[in-house]
Formats: C-alpha cells, sequence, structure tokens
C-alpha cells in the first residue's frame, strides 16, 4: 500500500482592492480636517480675508417719513395733484369747497367763458393774428389729444396732471385774450358777468397747500400715526407683527375726494430721500446685525436699493430688523406693505461677528493685538451673518487692519 500523505494546510493569498486604499485615504483626511477644526477651535480668532454671500426672501411693513396735511375747515375737496406726483411746500394740492359754494355757480362760469370765447373768435379775432395766441392754441389741442389717448388708453394716472395743465393753458390764454383785442360793450359786460361770477366761487373755496417737498398721497390706512419715524426706537418684533396683521385686513381709504370734517387728513406728504422696512423674521434666519449695510430687492422698486440696518431688536426666538432706504420712496408712496430678496455679497477682512463692537460716537471698531498691543480699530460693516463680519477700516484709521492678527473678542 502506498504511504499516506500527511495534509500541510495551504496558505491563503490576500488581494487589496483599490477600493480599500480610497476609503482608507478618505477617513485619514476627515481625521485629519477634524483634528485641524478642533485645533481652530481653541485658536484664539484672527483676522482673515474673505468673502460673505447673503440672500433671504423677507416680507416688510413699510414707514415713510411723511407729514399729513388737515382740512382746516369743513369742506368738500378736489385734488389738484395726482397720486404719488412731486410736490413742492407751498404748493397748492387741494382746493377745498366750504358750504356756500353752489355747483351751479361753477357750471355757469363754464357755460359763459365758453361763450365768451366763440364770441370772441367768431366777430373779434376774424383779422388779428398773434403768435403768442396761435402757440396757445396749438399746445391747447395737443393737451387736449393727451387727454384722449389717456381716456382711452385707461392710463387715469397721468389723467389728473393733464387736466391741470389744460386748465392751466386756458386761464392764460384767457389772460392774453383781455391784452391782444379791445372788448366792445357786449364783450365788456360778459367780462363784467365772468368777474362777478369768479368772485362768488373764490369766497367759497380756498386752496390747500404742502407743508414740505415730497411726493403727495391721499390713501389712508389709519395707520399713520402708529408708523411713523418717532415710534421707531419703540418697534419690537410683537408690535410690527401686530401692524401687519392689521395692514393684511386691507382697510384702505382714498381720501382724493368727498367731505372732510374740520381736522380730518386731506393727504400726506412723503419725504423722498429716505423710507423704511420693519422685517419681522427668525433669529436663525437672520443674517443681519445693527449697522450693516445690505442690498435688497423689492417687488414692485426696478432697482436694487441699498438699505443700512438702522435698528436690530432681538425678542425670544424673532428679531426685527430696521432697514434704512435712500431710494425707490416715490414706489411706496401709496404702498404699506412690500416683499422682496436682501443679500449681498462682500469681499474685505473677515471677523467674527461678536468682535464688531459699537463705539460710543455709534459707529463700530474691532480689537486687534499689534507690536504696540491691543488697538481698537474703526470699521465699517459691509456684510455680515450670524457667526462673521466682512468689514473694512473707517477713512483715517491708518491701515492697521493685516490678514492673520489676533482678533480680541469682548
Amino acid at each position: 500500500m502506498p504511504a499516506k500523505r500527511s495534509a500541510t494546510p495551504q496558505k491563503m493569498k490576500m488581494k487589496i482592492k483599490p477600493r480599500f486604499f480610497i476609503v482608507l485615504a478618505v477617513a485619514l483626511g476627515l481625521v485629519a480636517w477634524g483634528m485641524v477644526a478642533l485645533v481652530r477651535l481653541f485658536l484664539p480668532p484672527t483676522v482673515e480675508w474673505g468673502r460673505l454671500d447673503t440672500d433671504q426672501e423677507i416680507s416688510a411693513v413699510v414707514l415713510r417719513d411723511e407729514t399729513v396735511v388737515p382740512a382746516q375747515a369743513q369742506a368738500r375737496v378736489m385734488c389738484i395733484a395726482a397720486e404719488g406726483e412731486m410736490v413742492t411746500n407751498g404748493g397748492t394740492v387741494a382746493m377745498l369747497y366750504t358750504s356756500g359754494y353752489n355747483d351751479k355757480n361753477m357750471q355757469n362760469l363754464i357755460t359763459l367763458q365758453q361763450k365768451i370765447k366763440d364770441y370772441q373768435e367768431n366777430n373779434i379775432l376774424a383779422n388779428v393774428i398773434n403768435a403768442d395766441l396761435e402757440t396757445l392754441n396749438t399746445q391747447i389741442s395737443a393737451k387736449l389729444e393727451e387727454i384722449r389717448q389717456c381716456t382711452a388708453q385707461l392710463r387715469t394716472g397721468s389723467l389728473l396732471t393733464y387736466e391741470r395743465e389744460l386748465k392751466d393753458l386756458m386761464t392764460r390764454r384767457q389772460a392774453l385774450m383781455k391784452q391782444i383785442i379791445t372788448p366792445d360793450d357786449y364783450l365788456q359786460k360778459l367780462y363784467d358777468q365772468e368777474t362777478g361770477l369768479q368772485s362768488k366761487i373764490d369766497e367759497t373755496r380756498s386752496a390747500a397747500a404742502a407743508t414740505a417737498d415730497g411726493y403727495i398721497s391721499y390713501i389712508f390706512d389709519n395707520l399713520e400715526s402708529q408708523l411713523t419715524v418717532a415710534n421707531i426706537d419703540q418697534m419690537t418684533p410683537k408690535i410690527v407683527t401686530t401692524l401687519e396683521k392689521q395692514v393684511l385686513k386691507g382697510d384702505i381709504l382714498d381720501f382724493s375726494s368727498g367731505l372732510r370734517a374740520a381736522g380730518e387728513p386731506l393727504c400726506r406728504i412723503v419725504n423722498p430721500t429716505h423710507w423704511y422696512a420693519l422685517v419681522v423674521m427668525g433669529k436663525n434666519e437672520s443674517t443681519m446685525t445693527e449697522g450693516a449695510t445690505c442690498e435688497v430687492t423689492f417687488d414692485g422698486i426696478s432697482e436694487t436699493v441699498e438699505a443700512k440696518v438702522v435698528r436690530y431688536v432681538p425678542e425670544g426666538g424673532q428679531v426685527l430688523a430696521v432697514l434704512e432706504m435712500t431710494k425707490g420712496a416715490q414706489s411706496v408712496t401709496s404702498m404699506r406693505r412690500i416683499t422682496g430678496h436682501v443679500g449681498r455679497s462682500a469681499e474685505g477682512f473677515k471677523v467674527p461677528v461678536k468682535a464688531v463692537q459699537t463705539t460710543e460716537g455709534g459707529g463700530y471698531a474691532v480689537q486687534v493685538k499689534t507690536a504696540q498691543g491691543v488697538t481698537a480699530v474703526e470699521v465699517e460693516v459691509m456684510a455680515s451673518d450670524n457667526r462673521q463680519a466682512i468689514v473694512t477700516e473707517s477713512k483715517g484709521s491708518g491701515g492697521v487692519l493685516t490678514v492673520g492678527q489676533r482678533v480680541i473678542l469682548p
């Protein structure tokens, strides 16, 4: 019988796949990243060079810097200026007709003025050539055509302006006619009747004047006494949220016509140089800080506007940011609530947002360690979120900030 072979163990060959090395490299990378992050966590912060991008959808309550013009006595109102039109201090914005006013007198005046015009043209002007009169007649015809087109195209926003311009042209024509022609007895009698009727009407009406330069509005929502510049410092997230609910109810009053009692509002004059947006949002959603500037794109305003955060009020889980704008006031003359996006891209010195301190003069400063010791550097905040801020040195600071400087936290 053949000898029995003894069983010997055979060695297993291990084959390492490339995927193993990839997984190992990733794991080592994560460990290294974690160690670096851990070390940075305990290292003091330093000035870095960086970029910050923010973009956030917002809704806001509009607060305008405006003056309410009240009625001086009970009267019926006829507006002179159009909604949203720019008016000047002292300029007439409405005519007030008292209880003694009679519509019939105005109708009689219009009829009489047409009678005078017809008599002048048919009996006196046939042989009169006057360049100024021809120019006025051409302007009147052109203005009548503008009114016709405006009415046909339903562009009512410009209609009141065109009608006022037509009335001014007609008044100038009447004055010119009295200069270039000598009235006969009949025409003089008509002039005397016109003067009498005009005087009777003037006795029962008065002009209401603008009290400041700005955009005019006849739209009210009964929040004019609450949403004022004087009340900005008292605004909180809770108050603004309550006001926004009232805005959404849509209680809008149009004061462009009708009867006004003494003391009731006639119109509002809106400051064209600045206005405010009150934005309430969750504390964790906010990317703004007081004093920072940001770019805002509002629905209904064609251009992006720059806003400054003039107040930042935390309350519970919410914050109120009060944004001040210097452009776009005309677009919000009749608007109380607006939506849009806030955000901007900024590049510059990046520091922890809690390192930015308010100075006694109302500005901002960051403390850094230099060769001379701890130095407070005045800065302007270009953009910020709840962790970082992008800053630039204020003019006259002397170029102190450099990348790598240690930041001293308060």
